[in-house]
């Protein structure tokens, strides 16, 4: 990407999106569920230009080690599009349709900040927070560990909104444990807390933050 000026990157298993400081996504490495958001399943050694009709702002990847990523592209106006692996629902487009390879607009009510993708190491599982301008965050996926903060196990498609009652600037998204910011700086952790990821002293894990 010599040839560009990059403002960010996002890199997932086996993959990488850059966006540039023009707002231009380029995607490149493996692309088996569509991951690379360029409309096919064929991996990419050279970076390739998707999200071309939009300004991108940020991008995030959800990964597992056996390819089946995810990305979502959030867009200068506030508007994300998610691609690829959707077998958990981590896209949030409200199916669980096995993959997608052209991005779709989701969480089209709202106005995105920000996104924070995880994924589980083995199998299909993937899972996405979504936080809003006004400081809102909607979870969606995989949910065995509770990762997703909504207080249940509950795999979901359409996303619901969890930490309802904090105005979130901010999340980090885990292989299954998920870490809040709320705009007064006190951090909440949900999922998977076995070696202590949450730093509360504890390996507790919890589906409520």
């Amino acid at each position: 990407m010599s040839a560009y000026s990059v403002a960010s990157v996002a890199a997932g298993w086996e993959c990488t999106v850059f966006i540039t400081s023009s707002g231009e996504a380029y995607a490149t490495g493996g692309n088996s569920f569509g991951q690379l958001g360029d409309g096919t399943t064929t991996s990419r050694s050279t970076p390739v230009h998707v999200m071309s009709a939009y300004t991108v702002s940020s991008a995030a990847i959800g990964s597992t080690n056996n390819g089946r990523s995810h990305t979502i592209f959030v867009t200068s106006d506030g508007k994300a599009y998610a691609t690829g692996s959707n077998a958990c629902g981590q896209l949030g487009d409200g199916t669980t349709t096995w993959y997608r390879s052209t991005p779709v607009q989701v969480m089209s009510a709202y106005t995105i900040s920000s996104a924070a993708a995880g994924g589980y190491s083995y199998g299909v599982f993937g899972y996405t927070i979504f936080i809003t301008t006004d400081g809102e965050a909607y979870a969606v996926g995989e949910n065995s560990a509770g990762q997703l903060g909504d207080g249940t196990f509950a795999w979901r498609s359409t996303p619901v909104q969890v930490m309802s009652a904090y105005t979130i600037s901010s999340a980090a998204a885990g292989q299954s444990h998920t870490m809040f910011l709320t705009s007064d700086g006190e951090a909440y952790g949900a999922g998977s807390n076995f070696y202590g990821e949450f730093g509360d002293g504890t390996t507790t894990s919890k589906s409520t933050p």
